[in-house]
């Protein structure tokens, strides 16, 4: 009608001059399509604002000097971040800093460099990405209200590089800021970064509380991403303190998200999580599937944080395959990546996964010496930074049995006391039944085959109660071990059909081969292999079915949950 304003008919109006065959300079096309292009950034259609934006600025080329065509470039800049498309953003924002430094604006400035941090961080390196915010910082007054939002964007970062203190310390100062300004986005984003800290240092209550007060505020300040954030780090704490349950839950949450949202660099971070929580069910077909895609994007959207812990998560599973030549590829490059030629700017959560990577990987190979010199360089990495998760996810485990193994039973001893100190102080599931294992071989080593033989079985029935199921078969197998020396043959045979089942569906080579072997010492007949490789007991994914279906979910509501 007569009385409507043009903006009410913006998108509309944006295509009609778009396609009419103007002439490329319209300032009528380039103002709807400016317009047009941020209703979608603001309400995350990134594709279609990208689309706009970069209309608007052919169509508006002749006001090029003019403050409109730099937030149009402004605006494409972020849309293009959130696409991946990190070169293009980068340049826009290069662009516009040298412009800002022509005019001496210093919001301009603080601006350009506050989102060349947010790319440099998303590219894997933190260092970068906190010169970029403290330059911002010097261009700006004390009184500038961008200060807060550059507090926290370097609280953020400086968790990457290990500075717990100085990311606390700028995120406590950015959520009082946005208490006292009763901003609910500011205080949003803020949790959420105090959720990650507290997760990392091993504070898992202090986490959720700041967790799920970052989800709440995040759906008043109609921010979903920063709701997929708060999910995302309450997840990966569910996962490394073993309430898998809770993790799939959220993960379908931050995942429906995602699809919202159509982000690629969301969905991404997602599949990390999917990768381990597949490889913990027994789902090795599915960790190596989505794994190997992973990688792949991550490469293509320049994740490099991200790339390098999805290639030792994914090796983790060719080593449990006895496939060591593609497990050697994925741990080579996330080492040169996160350690290698740029050791000077280390990225923790980038560094200490690659020397699980390696750790393991000589372990496997019986290569103890070196497997014990990688894993305790790792610790050292985890310590100086406080981070205990990282400790406790794998990496102590990895060491105290190359210690084991290696006959270092002093060392193995006290990483068995710190599984379990840590455990019980954080609640960590996995830790806890760790360190049961350790006390377990330890005691065997000892001579105390019956206190052996019980606390492998009480930390295999942890494992599966988390689940950990290939871990658990391990524990099993040994347990068969020393059930036949305590002269339980039955009981021995017993667990070796139990886990011959298990590694055979999961294509565990070198363990399955070595429970065939067992079941020749005890002069039975292993099992035939195809009968491993069946149907005999549920697959990891056929559990997971089963589990949805007990919990009374449609085959709608399933299929989502199982993103298929």
């Amino acid at each position: 009608s007569s009385s409507d304003s043009p903006d009410d008919h913006i998108d509309r109006l944006a295509y009609h001059f778009s396609r009419g065959g103007l002439r490329a300079e319209d300032t009528r096309a380039a103002r709807y399509l400016a317009l047009s292009g941020r209703a979608a950034l603001a309400r995350h259609a990134d594709r279609e604002a990208a689309a706009y934006l970069s209309a608007a600025l052919t169509h508006g080329a002749h006001d090029r000097d003019g403050n409109e065509h730099r937030r149009v470039r402004h605006d494409l800049a972020r849309a293009r971040s959130r696409l991946g498309d990190f070169d293009g953003a980068r340049e826009l924002w290069m662009e516009l800093r040298a412009e800002a430094r022509e005019r001496a604006d210093g919001t301009g400035i603080a601006r350009s460099e506050r989102y060349l941090g947010a790319l440099a961080y998303w590219r894997g390196r933190p260092r970068d990405a906190v010169r970029h915010y403290e330059a911002a910082l010097d261009a700006v007054d004390e009184d500038d209200p961008l200060r807060a939002r550059l507090d926290l964007a370097a609280g953020v970062v400086l968790q990457e590089v290990g500075d717990a203190e100085g990311s606390r310390q700028r995120l406590t100062r950015a959520l009082a800021l946005g208490e006292e300004t009763g901003s609910t986005a500011l205080q949003a984003r803020a949790h959420r970064g105090l959720a990650l800290l507290e997760t990392w240092i091993g504070a898992p209550d202090e986490a959720r509380r700041h967790g799920w007060q970052a989800v709440e505020l995040s759906r008043s300040a109609g921010d979903p991403q920063t709701g997929f954030w708060a999910r995302w780090a309450l997840a990966a704490l569910e996962g490394l303190t073993g309430d898998t349950v809770a993790m799939d839950r959220l993960m379908t949450e931050a995942r429906a998200i995602a699809d919202d949202l159509q982000s690629p660099v969301l969905g991404l971070w997602i599949a990390e999580l999917d990768v381990e929580l597949a490889y913990a069910r027994g789902d090795w077909d599915g960790a190596l599937a989505r794994g190997e895609q992973a990688i792949r994007l991550a490469d293509v959207l320049q994740q490099r944080t991200l790339r390098t812990r999805l290639q030792v998560w994914t090796a983790m599973v060719y080593l449990g395959r006895g496939d060591w030549t593609r497990a050697q590829e994925l741990v080579d490059d996330a080492w040169a990546s996160a350690v290698g030629a740029e050791a000077t700017r280390v990225d923790l959560h980038a560094a200490v996964p690659a020397h699980i990577g390696r750790a393991a990987l000589h372990l496997a190979r019986g290569d103890f010496a070196q497997a014990i010199e990688i894993g305790e360089r790792g610790l050292e990495l985890a310590d100086r930074s406080g981070y205990v998760v990282w400790v406790l996810h794998r990496l102590l485990p990895i060491v105290a049995e190359a210690h084991i193994r290696a006959d270092n039973l002093d060392r193995a001893r006290d990483l068995g006391e710190r599984l379990r100190f840590e455990g019980h102080r954080i609640g960590h599931r996995l830790g806890l039944a760790w360190a049961e294992a350790c006390d377990a071989i330890l005691a065997y080593h000892g001579g105390d085959a019956e206190s052996g033989a019980r606390l492998l079985r009480s930390a295999a029935e942890g494992l599966e109660a988390v689940p950990m199921i290939p871990e658990a078969a391990r524990l099993r197998r040994q347990l068969a071990g020393r059930l036949a020396d305590l002269g339980d043959r039955e009981g021995a045979l017993v667990e070796l059909r139990l886990v011959h089942d298990v590694f055979g569906q999961l294509a565990a080579t070198p363990e399955l081969t070595k429970a065939r072997g067992q079941f020749r010492e005890l002069g039975a007949r292993p099992p035939s292999r195809s009968h491993a490789e069946g149907t005999a007991v549920l697959t990891g994914r056929e559990l997971e079915v089963a589990r949805l279906v007990a919990d009374r979910l449609s085959n709608k509501a399933i299929a989502r949950a199982l993103d298929v």
